[in-house]
């Protein structure tokens, strides 16, 4: 069977799981080889791996931290990813080394005699803007494209339960960090990326799942940020960014819709206020709202933007803040996290600017990602 054989290592699965993801969107679920879905229970990895990859007409190894950090694994003539790298090595294929974000290119000297090949092989960095057009062109010219299906159009029912439950793992996650229980957020989370699964097991994604992708990553990053763990919550933001900047360059042709778009650039502005920069996520913000002028949790957002720029020193814009809040009443009526507490915070935050900032104590600090996207027809809860 000819298609695409990943080979990662298991620490770096959250990576992996975006590039696969990529692949079937692009190619076609039969097409890509994932381990996790494609061994059936009870065969034997060492007649599927080595048999799969030299019917491939492409390997992609990802290099990720883990990679790196267990290297001297490679010295072991049974790991695995040793095997599935070497095999692809000995075959008339395109091997393409694919970096993880920040980590650098590989150094033929550190590399075991049968890999040494694969540190002269031209690589791809996924921290690179150009990543998912450059490996999707040098794909093409090896792997044959197949049609896609729909998700919606195959299993219209099932598909939208599924996203239902996962949109309600992630409110559910949000609520769970704003109350400092990361650890019970995280299993949330962990299970909301068993369902993604489920579903690109059903059918290649929908661009909704492109987003909902998104979203998981980028509230990983809040639990992991809200924890203290820096590297890991940059990590997941950089995986958001990277699901966000695909829908936002508009690689998704004719299923694009404006609504996953407004989506899209809401994230990025998420993963701007994570970093600490409202500015930029205050930009982004505004752009999602040209889009979506009825977009509750953006407005909420951009409150909480505007609010981070005025406690940093910078501009008290009561204008913004006064809009803001009275869209979020207006558009955002029953939906989770705008209840009538998250409005009373809004209320005494801008009471706390229009006032006078030094007479008063400030008020708790707003969330900087707490964002809910509704659909037209359906519910689409990207994050919470």
């Amino acid at each position: 069977m000819a298609g695409i054989f990943i080979s990662y290592r298991h620490v770096d699965l959250d990576s992996a799981f975006l590039l696969q993801y990529w692949l079937k969107e692009h190619f076609g679920q039969g097409l890509v080889f994932w381990d996790k879905q494609d061994i059936g229970p009870g065969e034997e990895w060492a007649k599927v791996i080595p048999a799969r990859v030299r019917s491939s007409n492409a390997l992609i190894a990802l290099i990720g931290s883990g990679w790196v950090e267990e290297r001297k694994r490679l010295d072991a003539p049974d790991d695995w990813v040793r095997v599935e790298i070497a095999a692809a090595l000995a075959e008339p294929i395109l091997v393409v080394p694919v970096l993880a974000s920040k980590v650098e290119n590989l150094v033929a000297s550190d590399l075991p005699e049968e890999l040494k090949k694969l540190a002269g092989k031209q690589s791809l960095s996924m921290a690179d803007l150009t990543f998912h057009a450059r490996l999707m062109q040098a794909l093409e010219k090896a792997v044959p494209a197949n049609d896609r299906v729909d998700l919606e159009s195959l299993l219209p029912r099932v598909g939208r339960l599924l996203l239902q439950q996962l949109a309600r793992l992630q409110v559910r996650a949000v609520e769970l960090i704003q109350d400092g229980r990361i650890d019970r957020a995280v299993e949330e989370l962990r299970e909301g990326f068993s369902l993604m699964m489920e579903l690109t097991r059903l059918s290649p994604p929908g661009l909704h799942l492109h987003v909902q992708l998104g979203y998981l990553y980028k509230t990983l990053a809040q639990a992991f940020g809200a924890s203290g763990h820096r590297a890991e919550a940059d990590h997941y933001r950089a995986l958001a960014y990277s699901a966000f900047l695909r829908i936002k360059e508009g690689g998704t042709g004719d299923k694009r819709s404006m609504e996953d778009v407004a989506g899209a650039l809401n994230g990025i502005g998420n993963v701007y206020h994570g970093r600490d920069e409202p500015q930029e996520a205050i930009r982004y913000y505004r752009l999602a709202l040209e889009i979506e002028p009825r977009y509750a949790y953006a407005w909420h957002d951009l409150f909480a933007a505007t609010d981070a720029v005025a406690r940093r020193g910078g501009a008290i814009d009561v204008a913004t803040m006064r809009q803001a809040l009275a869209k979020v009443i207006e558009t955002g009526a029953g939906l989770p996290g705008l209840g009538a507490d998250q409005i009373a915070l809004l209320r005494r935050t801008l009471a706390h600017w229009e006032h006078g900032a030094d007479s008063q104590p400030k008020p708790a600090k707003l969330s900087k990602q707490k964002t809910v996207r509704k659909s037209k027809r359906r519910s689409k809860t990207s994050s919470a």
